[in-house]
């Protein structure tokens, strides 16, 4: 059974701009700059020492091939977290899953999910569903809404090691394919096989969007 639609509405990152790098850049040099009292001249990974200095939960976005943004969450609402940059821009997690996006030209909406859904609601691997649906809404110019209903189904990987920022990760890479009659799209996730936690993820949001990944660089319940 799916749930309802969480529709949410917050301001999220530009569209990218040809010179000068992109936005999602600049983003990021402006959440360090910030939180530790430099200007960054040219873009370059950040140390987990450095990072260590943001005394918040702490996110990395990429959208696409692009170098990630930083954000921080500023407000929970239920099961919504809130994660924005200085500017105001940011995105909202249900779980694991990406709920919303706005601004960036093809925006989701809302997301409405199984109740038995792994990416939102923390399941050991172990007792995940072999299938699941989702549906993602979206706005169209005239103000209409439309849907895309997917069925997911998941597919366990291999182990793997992986580093976020310098610090290690032992998890189980899992390839969820979800189709309809008209598309079919891929989201990854990198998952600790105890506990169902979602390290990094790859997600398709928009037919017209470049695919979002999501690293936890430092988790919520770790962060204010």
């Amino acid at each position: 059974m799916l749930r309802c639609f969480s529709l949410v509405v917050i301001v999220v990152l530009s569209a990218c701009t040809e010179r000068g790098g992109t936005d999602a850049v600049r983003i990021g040099r402006m959440i360090l700059d910030q939180a530790l009292g430099e200007e960054l001249e040219t873009y370059e990974p950040p140390t987990r020492e450095r990072l260590n200095q943001i005394r918040s939960a702490l996110l990395a976005l990429g959208i696409g091939d692009r170098d990630p943004v930083f954000i921080v969450p500023t407000a929970k609402n239920g099961p919504y977290l809130t994660y924005l940059d200085t500017g105001r821009r940011g995105l909202i997690l249900q779980g694991g899953a990406i709920s919303a996006t706005v601004g960036l030209g093809h925006d989701l909406k809302g997301l409405k999910i199984s109740k038995d859904d792994p990416v939102v609601y923390r399941t050991p691997l172990a007792e995940w569903p072999s299938v699941i649906k989702r549906v993602y809404q979206y706005r169209v110019r005239d103000g209409e809404d439309y849907i895309i209903g997917l069925t997911c189904q998941f597919s366990r990987g291999p182990h793997a090691v992986i580093e976020i920022y310098e610090l290690f990760f032992e998890t189980v890479q899992v390839t969820e394919t979800c189709a309809n009659a008209y598309r079919t799209v891929t989201n990854t996730h990198w998952v600790e096989p105890d506990t169902g936690f979602i390290w990094r993820s790859e997600q398709w949001v928009s037919p017209k969007l470049p695919d979002l990944t999501v690293e936890i660089v430092r988790p919520f319940n770790q962060g204010r």
